[in-house]
Formats: C-alpha cells, sequence, structure tokens
C-alpha cells in the first residue's frame, strides 16, 4: 500500500542479459517499460573495464563480479545513474543489491557527478558503508521527505508486492521509504516469484519486551493456519 506521499514507484530488475523497469504512477495505474538492448547497452559497457573487473570501493579491492553479482551490480548502478540528480535528499537502503547503489552514489560524488545531495541509510550496515564512501548523511530528525529512495527485495510476486525487510533492518526502512517521494526498487531475477511466501518467509518486527508472546500470539491467528513463526536470530549479512 502506498503512502500518500509517495508519487512514483519503480522496480528494476536485472539479469545477466537485460535489466527492466516497472514504474507504477500512483496507487491505481500500472505501467510496464523493459529496457531496449540499446538503453542497457551504455549501462553494461560501464561497467565492463578491459579487465572485467569491478572496483568495491567499500572494502578497497578490486574482484571480478560474475553471474548474479553483476546483475545485482547492473541494477544498483543504473538506479542511481537514472534516478539520481545533484542536490537530491536519498535514502540508502541495505542489502546485497542496495550495497551497489550506495557504491555508485559514492563513486558519482568522488567524481563530482552528484554534488549537494545528502542520504539516509536505512541501517547501521549502511551508514558505515556511506561513511567510508565520504557520502554525507543524516537522518529523519533533519529531513521528513526523501525526492527518492533506492532499496532491494526479498520477493517480488506478479502483482509487484514485495517482501522487504529479511535484512533486519524493516523498521528502519520502513519509516525511510515511506517517506520518499519515490521509491526505485532494486532486485536481481532470482526474486521475482509467482506468490509471495514460499520463496521467503514474511519478516514481522516486532519488540523484543516479551517476544515470545508475541511470536505465540501470531502464530495462533486464524489466518496464519498452517504457517510457523520462528525468532529470527541469523545474520543480518545473509538473510537468514
Amino acid at each position: 500500500r502506498l503512502h500518500p506521499l509517495m508519487l512514483r514507484v519503480v522496480l528494476l530488475v536485472a539479469s545477466c542479459a537485460s535489466t527492466a523497469a516497472f514504474s507504477l504512477s500512483g496507487p491505481a495505474s500500472l505501467t510496464r517499460a523493459v529496457a531496449s538492448s540499446a538503453s542497457v547497452a551504455p549501462l553494461r559497457a560501464s561497467l565492463a573495464a578491459p579487465s572485467r573487473r569491478a572496483v568495491h570501493m567499500a572494502a578497497g579491492v578490486t574482484m571480478e563480479l560474475k553471474g548474479i553479482e553483476k546483475a545485482k551490480q547492473a541494477a544498483g548502478y543504473k538506479s542511481v545513474d537514472d534516478h539520481v540528480t545533484s542536490g537530491m535528499v536519498v535514502g540508502l537502503g541495505t542489502g546485497s543489491t542496495a550495497y551497489f547503489a550506495v557504491e555508485r552514489v559514492g563513486q558519482k560524488l568522488a567524481s563530482g557527478e552528484l554534488k549537494d545531495i545528502i542520504c539516509i541509510p536505512t541501517s547501521e550496515r549502511t551508514r558505515e558503508q556511506a561513511e567510508s564512501l565520504k557520502i554525507p548523511l543524516c537522518t529523519l530528525n533533519e529531513k521528513s521527505v526523501l525526492d527518492v529512495a533506492i532499496d532491494g527485495a526479498d520477493a517480488v510476486d506478479p502483482n509487484f508486492a514485495l517482501i522487504k525487510g529479511g535484512g533486519g533492518a524493516l523498521l528502519r526502512e520502513k519509516m525511510v521509504e515511506v517517506m520518499a517521494k519515490k521509491f526505485i526498487c532494486i532486485v536481481d531475477d532470482t526474486k521475482l516469484c509467482s506468490g509471495l511466501g514460499p520463496s521467503f518467509a514474511l519478516p514481522v518486527e516486532i519488540t523484543p519486551f516479551c517476544h515470545m508472546h508475541t511470536l505465540r500470539t501470531i502464530a495462533a491467528l486464524p489466518e496464519l493456519a498452517g504457517c510457523e513463526a520462528v525468532l529470527r536470530t541469523g545474520d543480518c549479512s545473509n538473510n537468514k
């Protein structure tokens, strides 16, 4: 469900072969625009250096990207190239695909292509990455309305409903992204599914206070008959 302030949602889906953009304008109308080979080619060319290697600025190392990681990079870079301009307030998402969007913002700031932007991270992990790239940061306390927010998703169904928050940053992601005039959702094609649920469990963020009571209460809901409520204790870096 779109917040009244959210004027436009764009879903970027990348595979090793192509990139597609799905634009949702307002809560009712849906349009789909698939990027042509001509529009995707410049992006591929920009990612394919002579050595066919990509630089991870945050880690300070050079490593080769192949397969799904290259697709994630394509989606992350294109989201920034197409939707972030100088002077904007930008929400920075969390996750393995959003990582590349943050990386791209840092690259374009360092090169001077972007100026006078300020970003709001949706997790401590993203904050640390952004700081390492010298990206100016603030919080919703300083900027309550964002021009654009960029983040990934854990699953996308044919109606473009999303599961988000599997990485453990659900609350911050929702608070930041709901205040964006435009939300860019970037995923690789492995996140597309026929229906939400089987491919990725639905995250529900709760307060630690009496969390076992809350778990039992949620599990007892009639709508969840046949489902199992499990306390997530994994690592935010691997969505488990």
